[in-house]
């Protein structure tokens, strides 16, 4: 993604390779005051209902009548549904005293071009931002099948476990909420699961990248770099009491912006993104050492 041209620790670079056209579209600004990083984990306890939902109906609707609900304190245990966001919103500040086309017009309407369509030669909208490569991605996804086949079967052997236990509950369930000893013994499937490595999940994410076309990277100095993004909004505000006096355009531009990870951000990513070395981890002075 990078066209040779460097980005100081105080400077802020979005930038974007169209393969169409091969063109290279590069903002570069000042290091906005602030930087906001939104995560946000769905938990959900799927069992919550205990095994009513897998009883017939008759039988279910009869203990409900009773009052009966057949769950344990272990069945509402919360179950991660995965992660949202990873937005990051910033302001960027565009001012000149000399060419507010340059140095205003031209990156704020960069910045919406990442944001907006274009057409084709049959009015047809053309997304702003990344794009799958249809042959790279169908060679992607049926290794991912492949290699997912076992998990599935796996799982859904768990899933018929839970049915043929709610199918009797008498039997399978102590008064006291534990399994009975028929049931312990038992043999319940397994799915292992095993943490990749650092260097592996690069490894993974770059081959996922081979199939991304229009690819969008934003960089914060030495902060923070992440390789693909999209832009979710870039709004930008003008100062219309600082027009040039030549030309009528406004001298400044505040834009808010909002990008956002092309992938899921996982723990392994996190160093990368945001630029952890060794020697960024020693101590250091300056105006927050003693705080």
């Amino acid at each position: 993604m990078s066209n040779g041209n460097s980005v100081t620790a105080y400077e802020i670079e979005i930038q974007q390779y169209r393969n169409e056209t091969g063109r290279v579209v590069r903002v570069l600004g000042g290091m906005p005051e602030e930087l906001r990083m939104e995560n946000t984990s769905t938990w959900e306890a799927p069992f919550s209902q205990g095994l009513l939902g897998m009883l017939p109906g008759s039988i279910s609707t009869a203990l409900k009548m009773f009052g009966v609900r057949p769950a344990t304190q272990m069945m509402t245990l919360q179950v991660w549904q995965g992660t949202e966001g990873s937005d990051l919103t910033f302001d960027l500040v565009f001012t000149t005293d000399s060419d507010p086309v340059k140095d205003v017009m031209t990156p704020v309407l960069d910045l919406l071009s990442m944001v907006v369509p274009s057409l084709d030669t049959n009015g047809f909208m053309i997304t702003p931002g990344p794009t799958l490569d249809p042959a790279e991605a169908r060679r992607i996804l049926d290794e991912v099948l492949k290699t997912g086949k076992d998990v599935v079967s796996k799982g859904w052997d768990i899933v018929k476990m839970g049915f043929n236990m709610g199918a009797d509950v008498g039997r399978s369930i102590n008064t006291d909420g534990t399994l009975s000893d028929q049931q312990n013994k038992s043999t319940t499937p397994t799915i292992t699961q095993k943490t990749a490595s650092r260097e592996e999940a690069v490894a993974k994410r770059n081959e996922m990248a081979k199939c991304i076309k229009n690819r969008i990277s934003i960089r914060l100095g030495k902060f923070l770099n992440i390789r693909d993004v999209v832009v979710i909004a870039a709004s930008p505000v003008w100062g219309m009491t600082y027009l040039d006096g030549e030309t009528g355009i406004p001298n400044i531009c505040t834009v808010s912006v909002v990008v956002r990870p092309l992938f899921a951000v996982t723990m392994q990513d996190l160093q990368d993104m945001f630029q952890v070395t060794a020697s960024a981890s020693a101590p250091r002075t300056g105006y927050y050492a003693n705080r």
